[in-house]
């Protein structure tokens, strides 16, 4: 065979290796292809059925609640009763429902003729203290919320907020979320985040429930340190709960104290493979036993608290 033979049949199995090379590429190109879309696919069936599932949840946190004797309000009952993991095909679902009303409602520090209300005051000085938490916060607070320009003890309006950068304004009215008291000036993430789980953002004269303080909140207003019985029947009324440990024998003002509740926070986490979707929602409860919601998320936040 001559040397110009060699060379063509050279030449051809440069060509063949070439284009076996070509498309054994796009043989795999094609196959990582299908099986990204095999993947996002597979995502998108998980995200939609999750949400579903978060819905679903949701739904059956409105009807525990209406279906809740409403004249007593306590962690004895059933919609306190978390529900963790539950098995679902290809995941689980967790949910919990907390009384917001065991809580302190922040928003009562300025009352409807828009004045500083000193008994709500004194009471988050006390819950301050307790965590720790400099009781000037109060003030803080106070100016946040309130209507007028004017500082208030070691408050601060507009212009000292003005001077930040970004630059921003105070609310001026009431808070929307406990969330926004990390653009209060003074907090720091570590007092927000001992605070957080202690305070609401409710209404205006939406009153404390005796039943469902939390330890520290109970703890704070009463000035004993007492716990809670851990097998206390929930009281079905104030003085009854006043007569009672905790609160027995602290004096404590009989001033916007309640047995029952009409807002709850309800937390529903679905997780199902890699996909995880979460939905946070303020339920108001009204006195007929209507629910509805007034307020959703659908992310924690970066603090561990959640966002409403």
């Amino acid at each position: 065979m001559n040397g110009s033979a060699r060379t063509q049949r050279g030449v051809a199995l440069i060509i063949a290796l070439l284009v076996l090379a070509i498309a054994s590429g796009l043989a795999t190109g094609m196959i990582l292809q299908n099986q990204r879309a095999i993947e996002s696919t597979t995502r998108a069936f998980q995200g939609a059925q999750a949400e579903r599932l978060a819905e679903g949840a949701i739904a059956l946190a409105h009807a525990t609640l209406s279906a809740d004797g409403r004249e007593v309000d306590s962690p004895d009952d059933d919609w306190a009763r978390p529900v963790a993991d539950l098995p679902t095909e290809g995941g689980t679902i967790s949910l919990r429902v907390v009384d917001l009303q065991g809580r302190l409602n922040l928003n009562n520090l300025i009352d409807a003729q828009d004045r500083v209300d000193p008994l709500a005051r004194k009471r988050l000085r006390a819950l301050l203290d307790e965590l720790q938490i400099p009781s000037a916060r109060a003030d803080a607070i106070t100016d946040w919320i309130d209507v007028d320009q004017i500082p208030g003890g070691a408050g601060a309006e507009d212009g000292r907020y003005l001077g930040r950068n970004p630059p921003y304004r105070t609310a001026d009215r009431p808070l929307q979320s406990v969330t926004e008291l990390r653009a209060i000036g003074g907090f720091t993430a570590e007092e927000y985040a001992r605070l957080a789980p202690h305070v609401a953002a409710l209404p205006r004269g939406t009153p404390l429930n005796l039943n469902s303080a939390t330890e520290m909140v109970a703890s704070a207003i009463t000035g004993s340190g007492a716990e809670r019985p851990e097998n206390r029947d929930p009281a079905a009324t104030i003085d009854e709960a006043l007569s009672a440990r905790p609160w027995q024998g602290t004096g404590i003002e009989s001033t916007r104290l309640a047995v029952a509740s009409h807002y709850f926070l309800c937390t529903v986490t679905v997780r199902l493979g890699e996909t995880t979707r979460r939905r946070i929602a303020v339920i108001e409860r009204d006195t007929d036993g209507q629910t509805r919601i007034i307020a959703m998320s659908n992310r924690p936040c970066l603090t561990g608290h959640y966002c409403i």
